[in-house]
């Protein structure tokens, strides 16, 4: 049998996931291409950054090609979805993947990351709620399974909010409070029409490498892992204090502080903003941080559909 691969080309970062047929990873890469800089502001991918995530898919084909057959999924997410020259990118991906891109609109992609995050509870007591905080867009839904979720994406991202707030280096403080206002009204607003009841949700996964970045501060990990980030709790008064450190800090030396994947530090300080919004918002206390997203969502699409 093929192995499966999906690739989810997103605002910040593109990432691969191959799994064997019966769901073992083989590989689970991701790298920062910032596929939507200037987009917020254009509603145009950058050619630079179109090169950039092109020559990343490609190194990924070729990765997955090694592995032998395989079934493939392409999709795409808030860049690409809100570009007027979105058909110039899907074009160039199909030529070099020899797929179709999917691209996802914000409910979609919702629904993806709730499968992929709820993939592997185990007897963990619902409803559970999903942030998933991207460069483009975040995504809120909670229920017990995908078929009665509600809830939906929200456009506001690290790489859409740092581009339009935080622009001094470091962030002055009226450019934090900017940020910080933009971002609770979109989220008050946001929580209550997606969401359709008050129940609180028993279990909140936060799903981002901003999540896994703030993990890796706090327990001081020089490197990343996946077993050192999956499945560890994270209190909201950890994530603002580390949010406190951040923001005085100039990118050189958030950059030393916090040992990021490149390009992580100079979005962090947006992220983990969304990421403390949505908690106050939901008056939870913690989540835990779950390294299952959207991809594990898409190859287990393919599965059912093959």
């Amino acid at each position: 049998m093929a192995n499966y691969a999906a690739i989810d080309c997103g605002t910040n970062s593109t990432r691969l996931l191959l799994t064997d047929e019966e769901f073992n990873v083989i590989e689970r890469l991701s790298t920062v291409t910032r596929l939507g800089e200037g987009v917020d502001e254009s509603r145009t991918l950058k050619n630079d950054a179109i090169e950039r995530t092109i020559n990343v898919i490609n190194g990924y084909i070729k990765k997955i090609r090694e592995h032998g057959s395989f079934t493939l999924r392409v999709a795409a997410t808030s860049a690409v979805r809100d570009s007027k020259n979105r058909e110039e990118f899907v074009s160039r991906v199909e030529s070099v993947s020899g797929c179709n891109v999917d691209i996802l609109t914000g409910d979609r992609e919702a629904k993806l990351s709730f499968i992929g995050a709820t993939s592997q509870l185990n007897g963990e007591i619902g409803p559970y709620l999903i942030v998933d905080i991207g460069g483009g867009s975040t995504e809120i839904v909670k229920g017990c399974k995908v078929e009665n979720v509600c809830g939906g994406s929200l456009d506001i991202g690290c790489v859409r909010i740092t581009e339009k707030y935080l622009k001094s280096d470091p962030p002055s403080s009226a450019e934090l409070m900017n940020a910080k206002n933009a971002v609770n009204e979109v989220i008050s607003h946001g929580i209550s029409r997606l969401l359709a009841d008050s129940e609180p949700p028993n279990l909140v996964l936060a799903l981002s490498g901003t999540a896994s970045a703030l993990v890796m501060i706090r327990d001081k990990c020089e490197v990343y892992s996946r077993k050192a980030v999956h499945n560890q709790y994270l209190k909201l008064n950890e994530i603002k204090e580390i949010y406190s450190i951040l923001q005085s800090l100039p990118l050189a030396k958030r950059r030393q502080y916090a040992r990021m994947e490149a390009g992580r530090a100079e979005v962090i300080l947006a992220g983990t903003l969304i990421l403390i919004q949505v908690l106050d918002n939901l008056r939870v206390e913690s989540c835990r941080v779950s390294e299952n997203d959207i991809l594990d969502g898409l190859v287990l699409g393919m599965s059912k559909e093959s």
